[in-house]
């Protein structure tokens, strides 16, 4: 992401492949409106890196704080709405605010937080219409909606739900059904656009239209550039998003769900967990309207991302993180006005004792992340056992980065780019393939096309060559340039690389954080050098991205 906002574009309109594409050569000419481009969150990071005071990396993890406190402000005003009791709305935002992923992401350059603050926003704005009918919430709602579907297309999980909501939680004159009822009344759909006019909806029309501008302008431009059928396969995921949805069985489906509780588990803790059920339980009685919101939204959620494979999935699961963070608020609520009405702590003390108590367990996640990676090296587990991809050498301990979500102060990744450029010998081949070492990649190249350093060093991503074939494609190019070029492995992942078919015609040591394959003797040099993308010459860039989209 940090690649994408300083580059002011998508990463793979950086590669050199992508240069013979002609732009119309305004701003964000290079920015694309695929799923995973999210061009509003580059566009406003464009004002993130403009402050003075912050160097650009800073300024980008900075943004994602800033909407990470914005979200939570939204989750409070919320929770005061569902609650009226302050301190009890603060305590259920806290436990969202310290819960691993979303922590995790608040201190990362990632979209994510940006996300829940569109989703929390639009929450908010539901409710308030199903409260008081006020047709600025709606106006709000619809703008909210495009500007977050031009960040995240993920969000049309929450729009497209919570409209329905708008449209059954309106009163409409004559229709006296009620409850999940109204959900297949025609009488009411056709009731509320009544209500509404003509006009009052084609403005509302509008204001999406308008919201949602950042991502279809960009769908324009690019389809100007690689061609509308392309563009509009690419923009909407029809060839990737199957694949990647695995629930194939019930089976299948009940592994994944445990996967999921596992994952709550560590967000929110045994105790948070039967807080939030037993919340969403009482609230059934007394809201059960909101009730059904919430849980419909984390029902939708959850089959999404519990089902959808990639390989940081987690992050996939905070909507509907944020969505169980008002299960835990009911329940706190339930809690202590049970504790009020038996009159069990009147004197002050003990009530100040009380919410001191709660606060100490709303934060206590805090000190489980700490101790986490030492407790798992202590009971053996180790990164290659948990099939965590290494950087280079050693250069990161995932378990402190992806268990201890406070990183304060971490510019190892930085400072992995910078030491390991400086001792590449020149004119060097990387291979950074995508399924593995996509990380390592990343961080080359915004440290290479960003800060201007070893331009000679040729990075190789494998994007362009089916997943399938990686193998085989590294092991050809591996050859085709030996006693060319020098020649690095930014990782040993058995997986992703032919370690037994290369070590028969390379020496494998470690140098510049990374493995270097030095030629045997009996490996010969090739009398003539071709270039590393030989094979792509004369290819157009837009059959290449179709290739990707193949072998994606």
């Amino acid at each position: 992401m940090q690649l994408d906002v300083m580059f002011g574009g998508s990463t793979y309109w950086s590669f050199d492949e992508a240069k013979q594409v002609a732009t119309d050569g305004l701003p964000f000419d290079r920015l694309g409106a695929a799923a995973w481009d999210h061009p509003l969150y580059v566009m406003m990071a464009q004002g993130f890196i403009a402050l003075p005071f912050a160097e650009p990396l800073y300024a980008i993890n900075l943004m994602s704080a800033f909407f990470g406190v914005l979200a939570i402000a939204i989750v409070f005003t919320i929770n005061l709405d569902l609650v009226g009791n302050p301190w009890i709305a603060l305590l259920g935002s806290l436990t969202l605010a310290v819960a691993h992923t979303f922590w995790f992401h608040s201190v990362t350059s990632e979209n994510y937080t940006l996300h829940l603050f569109f989703m929390s926003l639009l929450i908010l704005l539901a409710l308030r219409w199903a409260r008081d009918q006020q047709v600025a919430n709606l106006a709000l709602f619809m703008s909210i909606a495009g500007l977050g579907l031009a960040n995240h297309i993920m969000l049309a999980l929450t729009v497209a739900p919570l409209f329905i909501f708008l449209i059954v939680i309106t009163p409409v004159p004559g229709e006296h059904r009620t409850g999940l009822r109204l959900l297949f009344s025609p009488k009411q759909y056709v009731g509320f656009a009544r209500k509404l006019g003509v006009r009052r909806l084609f403005i509302l029309s509008g204001l999406f239209v308008i919201g949602l501008a950042p991502w279809w302008i960009q769908f324009i431009r690019m389809a100007r550039s690689i061609g509308f059928p392309l563009m509009l396969r690419i923009a909407f995921g029809f060839p990737w998003l199957g694949n990647r949805m695995s629930a194939g069985s019930l089976m299948a489906l009940l592994v994944h769900l445990l996967q999921y509780c596992g994952w709550l588990l560590l967000q929110f803790m045994p105790l948070g967990v039967l807080l939030g059920f037993y919340g969403f339980w009482k609230m059934q009685r007394t809201r059960p309207e909101i009730n059904w919101l919430f849980l419909t939204l984390m029902a939708i959620q959850i089959l999404f991302s519990a089902n959808y494979t990639l390989a940081d999935q987690f992050n996939f699961h905070l909507p509907s993180y944020l969505l169980f963070s008002f299960g835990i608020t009911w329940g706190l609520d339930e809690i202590w006005r049970r504790i009020e009405r038996q009159r069990l702590f009147s004197n002050t003390g003990w009530r100040a004792r009380l919410y001191i108590l709660a606060l100490i367990g709303v934060l206590s996640p805090i000190g489980f992340y700490a101790a986490a990676p030492s407790l798992l090296r202590s009971w053996g587990f180790t990164e290659e056992r948990l099939n965590i991809p290494p950087i280079g050498q050693g250069s990161r301990d995932a378990f402190d980065y992806f268990l201890n979500p406070n990183t304060r102060g971490d510019d190892s990744a930085a400072r992995f780019a910078r030491s390991t450029l400086s001792k590449l010998a020149p004119n060097a081949l990387v291979f950074t393939p995508k399924p593995s070492d996509q990380e390592t990649y990343v961080v080359l190249r915004y440290i290479q096309l960003i800060e201007g350093r070893r331009p000679d060093i040729h990075l190789e991503l494998m994007l362009f060559d089916p997943v399938n074939d990686i193998r085989q494609g590294i092991l050809q190019l591996a050859l085709s340039q030996a006693g060319c070029r020098p020649e690095y492995l930014a990782s040993l992942n058995p997986q992703v690389y032919p370690l037994e078919a290369l070590r028969t015609n390379f020496e494998i040591i470690p140098e510049a954080n990374l493995y270097r394959m030095l030629p045997l003797e009996s490996l010969q040099s090739p009398t003539t050098c071709p270039a590393v993308d030989a094979h792509w010459a004369g290819i157009p860039f837009e059959q290449m991205l179709q290739l990707v989209m193949r072998g994606r």
